[in-house]
């Protein structure tokens, strides 16, 4: 059959609807035309496609197309209903093509040409018009501001966002808004950035905050700055938070906040003032807390310090993990790590060191520095100078250093060595090993002394055996090479070179060689052989007048008696002089004590060797015995204990050299000590510095507050504060360091400039100049370098904390090296972390890029990072990740690689989060999780299944095409419970959609050897409108289109024999009336 084009279009257009006034009109309108069909008029049902375009030909769709089925058409002339919806005719020209078929028939004719749409459809555009009194239809830009009436601009009419800063009024706004470019004409006071509602202030960057300012009734406004999940507490007034904080810093916030009036915190993360806590203060670092109640508490930096509630006015100056517990008010740790002040030790200090422990109650308790130091419960006003595990566990008990030294009695003394035990009241030991002072004012020295006696003295030589009192106020010697008094060669166990005078001697005498005596024998010459004054004072022997041969009574009040005298008068009698000289007190005619007085009533006390000597002009020295010491001229106050040929120099005031050989105290050095020792020096104006004893140690000039506390050939530098060595060999502090320690070891330097230093011991570490907070705990040839802040090296050998490398940690091992801020190696060997926050672990791991963490095995070759922020782990044994009942591993939230293989890698052309992955692996992209493979042929993603030996079989196949070949069936989910919003669907109406739609063959770009044949996803999105976009088809609504299609076919093929059952019924009462009309005719015929 043939359809011929149009004869005659006559659209008899006419709106369909209600006058203007009335309901708004509807977009439907009828249409009216004639067809012809092989040139005859049209006759039957036919089906009718309409489309609207905006040109005669070509051009573009504007609206449909819609199909009108089973249209009849009587004498080729027909009418249909039309409704494009909304917007279509806007006023522009429109042209509508006509498509028409059979009814039943498998395709639509399109009839040409297209039809010019009359006026009539464009009235629906019109009827806007019969709403003349608004705007809404006015054109863009015809309004100008002439026609605008006054006022008529109110901020409703004016949209969002439109107003730019040429608009305005700057002379109005100067004084009314803050400009970006800065204001003119402002009145301070008047004109403020601010709030008057009492409403706090922000501040912000990047539209962060960085700036807060709260209001409180108090007028004491509080101050956050930094990050905005810094915080101060309801109610507080007066606080102030400088700055830092992190709300994600490597995956966890760091909040700074303060909960107490006036707290301050000055920057760092972590850091906490609690309730109560008024006026406390941090000042940076990270995880620093002042707890609840602890008013006017300071903590200044470091990280991990805390400060128990009611500690009121305690301090940690820095360092790590240092604690001080409840009620220790005005208690102090200036820095180390692990330091620990007890509960209630009030006035308690701990200067630095690590793991130094003062406990409850030990009030005013104090250890200068060293490591793993103890002054137990109640030892209140004890004292610890440095060293290593020592014990002071009584009240006033001191150890001055060395190590495992214990005083566990009140007023006990340890000034040194090792292993000794002060453990009575105002027992001392000196120095040297193994000694015990376990009586009442007892004093054990040397080796494996033991003065268990009150008030015994005991001195054992270097043999390795105990030498042990047996009984009080005993003075014991065990000197195998003799005692030797006025000869320093002793012949026998006691020489004395002099006279030694006594009352008596017991024993046969028998052993007494070289005797002589008078021609009378002794004895022989009775009293009564005398006559009466025969004995004259010519007759009189010098020194033959025994005590009982005076009259006592005259004798008591004009001479001192060697049994005492009796009836004096106090002030009245006294042995001395009165003519301003002084007074020598001799032995054998030596001199062994002179006192001499002074103008200031301060007399000086010189005893021992008369080559002692204090210079003229000096008042109040004191030396107490030994040979050839003096004191120098104004070095008022200073004391000499003993020893031989120890100075204490010019102006150098109440300084002390307590005893020893060679020692020596320089001119200027105020309250300076040397305990002992030998050729030890204090150099010239380095006040109140002390070396407790060894040999060769040097404080040098100017230094201050610093001790060595023995040793050997060890050395604080010119200028050195508040620095102690504690002993061992060749030690040094260099010139202008502050507040550090060296414990002992050997040829150990914390050099120049590097303030807070800390080196346990070991041999040949270094802190390097201008470090701060830097610690070697031990080890040998550790090194923290120049300009390192907070580095610290627990110990082992070769070890390197690398130039400005801060807060950089290594654990241990050997020559392992940290070069990046925030760098950790907790040991191995070789292991290098160079990048800022890297941690390399193992053997031979280097961890070279920030943020990255690097595990090598057993395996003797280098394992290193290749980006930033990696997690790198060589286990040629396997990876065991074991949770328990924990989570599972959870990864960032950045899209980056998550886990590949080091094969077929990105190259440079790749985003740097990808360059040097391999293509193989599960990578997290924007809003999708991705398993991935690398472009290149034959290389396929499967999913498989392995049987016990190891043998695979493929389940799932995704190609380079992106084809999936599984070995069973997919099934979707379609259960009605999983469905909801459920409407009817219009069977026929699909149909006719399915078969306009366009089903062509072709193939995948990049796949051109497999064919496939149907529609492409957005003629089937346009058709339907199913799926999520126009990209894609999915199974469940190609099948729901498919069902439908063969519904609506059904339908129209059962009206179809509807339709056939009824014309062969027709045709069949025609037939009748046609054989009744034949017999009818056959009659009439008749």
């Amino acid at each position: 059959m043939k359809i011929e084009h149009l004869i005659r279009l006559a659209p008899l257009l006419g709106l369909m609807g209600s006058p203007l006034t009335a309901a708004p009109l509807g977009t439907a309108f009828t249409y009216q035309g004639q067809l012809a069909d092989a040139g005859q008029p049209a006759q039957g049902a036919y089906d009718f496609r309409f489309a609207i375009y905006d040109a005669a030909s070509g051009g573009g769709l504007v609206a449909g197309p819609i199909t009108n089925s089973l249209v009849d058409v009587s004498h080729g002339l027909f009418t249909v209903t039309l409704d494009f919806g909304p917007g279509v005719f806007t006023g522009e020209a429109r042209w509508l093509e006509i498509a028409v078929r059979t009814n039943g028939a498998a395709s639509f004719t399109a009839l040409s040409p297209r039809q010019p749409l009359t006026p009539t459809p464009h009235t629906l555009y019109a009827v806007n018009a019969g709403a003349a009194n608004n705007a809404f239809g006015v054109a863009a830009g015809v309004v100008g501001s002439t026609s605008l009436a006054p006022g008529a601009v109110t901020t409703d009419k004016i949209a969002d966002g439109t107003v730019a800063s040429a608009d305005v009024n700057v002379a109005s706004f100067n004084t009314t808004f803050w400009r970006a470019n800065g204001n003119a004409g402002t009145t301070a006071g008047t004109h403020f950035l601010g709030t008057t509602d009492n409403q706090p202030v922000e501040i912000k960057a990047n539209n962060s905050r960085v700036l807060r300012f709260e209001p409180n009734e108090g007028g004491a406004p509080n101050l956050i700055g930094g990050s905005p999940v810094n915080y101060v507490g309801p109610g507080v007034v007066g606080a102030t938070i400088g700055g830092g904080g992190a709300a994600d810093f490597w995956n966890y916030p760091y909040t700074n906040s303060v909960l107490a009036h006036f707290g301050t915190i000055g920057g760092g993360g972590g850091g906490t003032i609690q309730p109560w806590a008024n006026a406390g203060t941090v000042g940076g670092g990270m995880g620093n807390s002042i707890q609840a109640g602890a008013a006017l508490a300071t903590i200044g930096g470091g990280s991990l310090n805390s400060i128990y509630p009611q500690a009121l006015q305690a301090t940690i100056g820095g360092g790590e993990f240092n604690f001080i517990f409840s009620g220790a008010t005005n208690a102090t740790i200036g820095g180390g790590g692990y330091n620990r002040i007890g509960t209630n030790a009030f006035s308690a200090s701990i200067g630095g060191g690590w793991a130094n422990t003062i406990l409850t109650n030990a009030d005013t308790a104090t250890i200068g520095g060293g490591w793993q130091n103890t002054i137990q419960t109640n030892a209140r006003q004890a004292t610890i100078g440095g060293g290593w595990n020592n014990l002071g566990g009584a009240p006033f008990a001191t150890v001055a250093g060395g190590s495992f030294n214990q005083a566990t009695h009140d007023w006990a003394t340890i000034a040194g060595g090792r292993d000794n035990a002060a453990t009575n009241s105002y027992a001392t030991v000196p120095g040297g090993r193994n000694n015990v002072a376990g009586g009442a004012e007892s004093f054990a020295a040397g080796r494996r002394a033991k003065a268990i006696h009150d008030g015994s003295f005991v001195w054992a030589d270097a043999t390795d055996a105990d030498f042990v009192s047996t009984k009080n106020n005993q003075f014991l010697i065990r000197a195998g090479g003799g005692v030797g008094i006025g000869t320093n060669n002793p012949q026998s166990a006691l020489h004395v070179a002099g006279t030694v005078t006594a009352e008596r001697f017991t024993g046969s005498g028998a052993g007494l060689t070289g005797l002589s005596g008078a021609a009378l024998a002794a004895g022989s010459v009775s009293e009564p052989a005398l006559a009466s004054g025969a004995v004259t004072s010519a007759k009189i022997a010098d020194g033959t007048v025994a005590a009982a041969d005076v009259n006592a009574a005259s004798f008591n009040t004009t001479f001192w008696r060697a049994t005492g005298n009796a009836g004096t008068t106090p002030g009245t009698h006294f042995l001395g002089t009165t003519d301003d000289q002084p007074l020598e007190v001799k032995v054998n005619n030596q001199r062994a004590l002179r006192l001499e007085p002074n103008p200031a009533g301060a007399p000086n006390y010189i005893a021992g060797s008369s080559a002692n000597a204090v210079d003229s002009g000096v008042a109040g020295a004191a030396i107490g015995g030994g040979l050839q010491n003096t004191i120098q001229s104004n070095a008022n106050s200073s004391v000499i204990g003993g020893g031989a040929q120890c100075v204490i120099g010019a102006n150098s005031q109440f300084a002390s050299i307590a005893g020893g050989s060679r020692n020596r105290i320089q001119a200027g050095a105020l309250a300076s000590a040397i305990g002992g020792g030998q050729y030890n020096t204090i150099q010239s104006n380095s006040s109140s510095s002390v070396i407790a004893g060894g040999h060769l140690n040097t404080i040098q000039s100017s230094a201050a507050w610093s001790s060595i506390v023995g040793g050997y050939a060890n050395t604080l530098g010119s200028n050195v504060t508040s620095s102690t060595i504690g002993g061992g060999y060749a030690n040094g502090i260099d010139s202008l360091v502050g507040f550090s320690v060296v414990g002992g070891g050997w040829g150990n330097t914390v050099q120049s400039n590097a303030q807070h230093g800390v080196i346990g011991g070991g041999n040949q570490n270094s802190i390097q100049p201008d470090a701060l907070v830097a610690v070697v705990g031990g080890g040998e040839r550790n090194t923290v370098g120049p300009g390192v802040i907070y580095g610290v090296i627990g110990g082992g050998l070769g070890n390197a904390i690398l130039s400005n490398a801060h807060y950089a940690v290594i654990g241990g091992g050997s020559y392992n090296s940290a070069g990046g801020g925030y760098a950790a190696v907790p040991g191995g060997w070789h292991n290098a972390a160079d990048g800022a926050y890297s941690f390399a672990g193992g053997r031979r791991a280097k961890a070279g890029h920030q943020g990255a963490f690097v595990w090598a095995d057993a395996t003797d070759t280098d394992f290193a990072s290749t980006r930033s922020n990696q997690f790198n782990l060589r286990a040629t044994g396997g990876v065991r990740v074991d949770t328990g009942s924990g989570p599972g591993i959870a990864l960032s939230a950045a899209d980056t690689p998550l886990v590949t293989r080091g094969w077929d890698p990105f190259d440079t052309t790749a985003p740097p989060s990808k360059q040097g992955h391999g293509r193989w692996g599960l990578y997290m992209e924007a809003h999708s999780l991705v398993l991935g493979m690398p472009a290149m042929g034959g290389k396929t993603v499967r999913i498989g299944k392995y049987a016990l030996d190891g043998t695979y079989t493929p389940l799932a196949t995704v190609d380079q095409s992106g084809n999936l070949a599984i070995t069973g069936t997919l099934s979707q989910a379609s259960d009605r419970a999983a469905k909801e919003n459920f409407t009817a669907v219009d069977s026929r109406e699909v149909l006719e959609k399915v078969a306009a739609l366009p089903i062509t063959r072709w193939n995948f770009k990049g796949d051109a050897a497999t064919q496939h044949v149907g529609p492409t996803a957005q003629d089937f999105h346009a058709a339907f409108g199913l799926g999520t976009d126009d990209k894609h088809i999915a199974t469940v609504d190609a099948d729901g289109v498919a069902l439908a299609a063969i519904q609506g076919l059904n339908q129209k093929i059962e009206e179809t024999r509807a339709e056939l059952k009824r014309r062969d019924a027709e045709n069949a009462a025609l037939r009748r009336e046609l054989t009744e009309l034949k017999q009818l005719v056959r009659q009439l015929l008749k």
